[in-house]
Formats: C-alpha cells, structure tokens, sequence
C-alpha cells in the first residue's frame, strides 16, 4: 500500500510538519529576550502551544486507526513508546486513556504486521497470542461494531 493510502502514515506526515514547527518556536522562545522583545516571545509561545495541541490531536485521532503501510506501522510504533513512558508517570491523570491508546497501538500493529502482504504470512503463534493478546480484548472490535 503506498502511505498515502495509509490514515496513520498521512497522521505521521502531518506530526513531522508541526513537530518542526513547535522546535522552530522553542528555539525562538530560548532565543528571545523577555524585556527587550516581549511581543515576539509571545508570538512564539502562541505558535508552541498551538502546534503542542495540534500534536496531542494527532496522537488521539490515530489511535483510531490501523496501520496500512510501513510508515504508518513505525508511527503507531512511536507512538506507543511515547504512551508507555506516559504511564510510568505515577502523578499522571487519565491513565486509563493513555493504556486504552496503548492497546489499541499494539492490536493495531499486530493486525498489520500479521495481514501484511508477505509470502510467507507471519502470524503470531496462536497460543502466544491466545495468552498474550486474546482477540476478545482487541479493541478495534468494539469501534468497527455499529452503535445500538
């Protein structure tokens, strides 16, 4: 699949672009002298929490998604590291959240790693994943069911 047909490699395309963006103004937020260039500082400060909530928009919009390309693998990959360590923050609020986009990440990248086109298929040995990873837990079940 080329990666523009992938959600998660288009989500991973458009993170690039404000991740440069958001280091742009934090370099210019270090740079900037409080007194001397007050109105700047503030520009730059604007241009850093937007970009930082637009990247906190991309992270919840792809746990929606399954990968369907290889850049869209890696980034749900990325992303589930940063979830992790987001967990073993013992003062964080909504753990909860952060573990339900884990898993999704992790069933994701399971699915396309086990239905990517390869000859052979890799599958995930069945009682590894009967114990590890049963598919009643899998979460993208419950989003593809339609609502009652």
């Amino acid at each position: 699949m080329i990666d523009g047909d992938c959600p998660l490699a288009r989500l991973c395309a458009e993170a690039e672009r404000l991740i440069v963006r958001r280091e742009a103004a934090e370099e210019e937020m270090r740079r900037l002298h409080p007194a001397r260039e007050a109105t700047a500082l503030r520009a730059a400060e604007r241009a850093f929490e937007e970009a930082t909530r637009s990247l906190d928009n991309i992270v919840g919009r792809a746990s929606d998604h399954r990968p369907a390309s290889r850049t869209g693998a890696l980034f749900a990959v990325a992303l589930a590291a940063a979830e992790a360590e987001l967990l073993a923050q013992p003062d964080l609020e909504r753990h909860d959240d952060h573990l339900a986009r884990l898993r999704r990440r992790l069933f994701a990248l399971r699915h396309y790693l086990e239905e990517e086109p390869r000859t052979p298929a890799p599958r995930t040995p069945e009682p590894v994943a009967r114990f590890y990873m049963p598919r009643t837990q899998d979460p993208f079940d419950a989003l593809a069911s339609p609502s009652l």
